[in-house]
């Protein structure tokens, strides 16, 4: 892999890690302390399903900076239009818009995975947007906006 392939397929790794770390936090609270049996189980897969995909993207980051590590000199940049899609919001219009935020999520890794010739990244992707496709199917009749929210528990 030449030094320009290597640096956009870790901008569009970092990119992906980015918008799919984003918000996890949120997720995890969601995942503990939801007293809705039915969107408990939904953001514990959505939390597990992205630590899990976050978690292949940094081995295959270190394995592509591991073999290409003179070469590789933006290992963690993120570009601007990943940055662009997560702003800082908070934890109310996260909720309320937990499905747009990750429909758009899956899109992008869809459009990721057509543009790169890297097998493992790929199946990296692939794994992820199976699961992620079924949890947004689950996610997507439920009307957050109707949801309570008390002190962060829904």
């Amino acid at each position: 892999m030449e030094t320009s392939a290597s640096n956009k397929l870790l901008q569009r790794l970092n990119g992906l890690k980015f918008i799919t770390s984003r918000y996890l936090d949120i997720y995890e609270v969601i995942s503990i302390n939801s007293r809705n049996i039915s969107l408990k189980r939904i953001f514990i897969k959505l939390y597990t399903n992205k630590l899990n995909f976050i978690e292949s993207l940094e081995k295959l980051k270190q394995n592509i900076v591991s073999e290409y590590a003179t070469e590789c000199s933006s290992n963690s940049v993120i570009p601007n239009e990943y940055l662009s899609m997560m702003p800082e919001i908070g934890y109310t219009s996260v909720i309320k818009n937990c499905y747009q935020i990750e429909n758009a999520i899956y899109e992008s890794c869809k459009s990721v995975m057509t543009q790169t010739n890297n097998t493992s990244f790929k199946n990296s992707i692939d794994n992820f947007l199976r699961v992620h496709k079924n949890i947004l199917k689950d996610l997507k009749p439920i009307n957050l906006d109707c949801v309570e929210y008390n002190n962060q528990t829904i």
